[in-house]
């Protein structure tokens, strides 16, 4: 993807790029984040609320397993369980970028945003560990709904002791204890 300095800087305010605890000790890796968010689009899409939880789930369940995340990406607890962090900025910039499509739907609780992949899945862009853990949330979660999601992932410590301050989550303090 080309970027110009403007863009260089712009995606630089929302996005990590030094190793630190919050981003799992890695150092965070744009690429692999864009990826994996192709990596859970279908033909059908995913909502935004079940793309940001299996992100999470993701690097998180990497994280247990190999002490290091994928992406380096950090997420936050809100209302509706973990997210990336900056997520809609991040995902404004993968539209723009025509990498995925969003299409915003006004349903009776508010408007749902339904992502679709526009660019195609590179499995190259990750090692065999890293497939497998993508392969993994995929599989224990394809069956449930964007709120299913939601709720399962209310029941996470790293989410119940940091949504009433939006905290960023730990992942040496947390990942350890997701429910995978």
């Amino acid at each position: 993807m080309n970027n110009t300095i403007k863009e260089i800087e712009w995606i630089d305010l929302v996005w990590p790029h030094k190793i630190r605890k919050d981003t799992g000790y890695m150092k965070p890796n744009f690429n692999k984040f864009i990826y994996m968010v192709l990596f859970f689009l279908n033909s059908d899409g995913v909502f935004k609320t079940k793309l940001n939880k299996l992100l999470f789930y993701a690097d998180f369940h990497h994280y247990k397993l190999y002490s290091q995340g994928i992406s380096g990406s950090r997420y936050r607890a809100i209302e509706f369980g973990p997210v990336p962090s900056e997520y809609d900025a991040l995902y404004n910039w993968l539209f723009k970028k025509n990498v995925i499509n969003i299409i915003e739907s006004l349903e009776r609780w508010g408007v749902t945003e339904n992502f679709q992949r526009k660019k195609e899945f590179d499995e190259k862009i990750f090692d065999e560990k890293e497939i497998n853990t993508l392969r993994t949330i995929h599989d224990k979660f394809k069956n449930f709904s964007a709120t299913e999601l939601k709720d399962y992932s209310h029941k996470e410590k790293a989410w119940i002791e940091n949504k009433d301050s939006r905290k960023i989550i730990d992942y040496q303090k947390y990942a350890f204890e997701i429910c995978i």
